[in-house]
C-alpha cells in the first residue's frame, strides 16, 4: 500500500514540475523576447527562439485549434484509461502516461488560454535547423521514449 502512496506522490510531483516548469518557461520567454527574436546560447548549435505554434508539430494544420483542443481531450481520456489497465508494475509506461499527460496538458492549456503554443527551444544539428519545441514536447518524447523501451523490454 505504501508503494502505491508513494507512486501516486511521485506521479503528482512530476505532473506539476512539468506543468509549472512548461508555463513558467514559456511566460520567461514570452516576456523577454519578441516573437521570431533569437538567443544564440551555444554558437551554430542552440538557441532561445521565440515561436507561436497554430497547427500540430511543425505548425502542420494550423488554424484548426478546436480540432486540437477536441483531439487532445480524446487523448487525454485514452490516456488516463490506458493508465488505470496498465499492471502496477509496469513502471516505465506509467511514468512514461504520466509525462504525456504533463505535456499535453502543458500545451492544450496554451491552446485554449492564447489560441497557439509558444515554443522556444531551438537546435541546428548537423546544418538541420530542427524545429522548435517547449518543455511540455519534451515530457511528450520522453514519455513515449519510456513506453517503448517497456514493451522492448517485455519482448526479451
Amino acid at each position: 500500500m505504501k508503494k502505491n502512496i508513494n507512486n501516486v506522490v511521485l506521479y503528482i510531483v512530476t505532473m506539476l514540475v512539468v506543468l509549472v516548469g512548461d508555463q513558467l518557461s514559456k511566460i520567461v520567454v514570452a516576456i523577454n523576447m519578441t516573437l521570431g527574436a533569437s538567443v544564440e546560447i551555444i554558437d551554430n548549435f542552440f538557441y532561445f527562439t521565440y515561436a507561436q505554434n497554430k497547427g500540430a508539430a511543425w505548425s502542420m494544420f494550423e488554424g484548426h485549434v478546436e480540432f486540437f483542443i477536441a483531439f487532445a481531450l480524446v487523448a487525454l481520456a485514452g490516456l488516463i484509461f490506458y493508465f488505470i489497465k496498465t499492471d502496477s508494475k509496469e513502471h516505465l509506461t506509467r511514468f512514461g502516461i504520466i509525462l504525456i499527460i504533463s505535456g499535453l496538458l502543458g500545451n492544450v492549456f496554451d491552446r485554449i488560454v492564447l489560441g497557439y503554443v509558444r515554443d522556444f527551444i531551438d537546435f541546428t544539428i548537423f546544418g538541420y535547423d530542427f524545429p522548435i519545441f517547449n518543455i511540455a514536447d519534451i515530457a511528450i518524447v520522453i514519455g513515449v521514449g519510456l513506453m517503448m523501451i517497456e514493451v522492448f523490454m517485455e519482448d526479451e
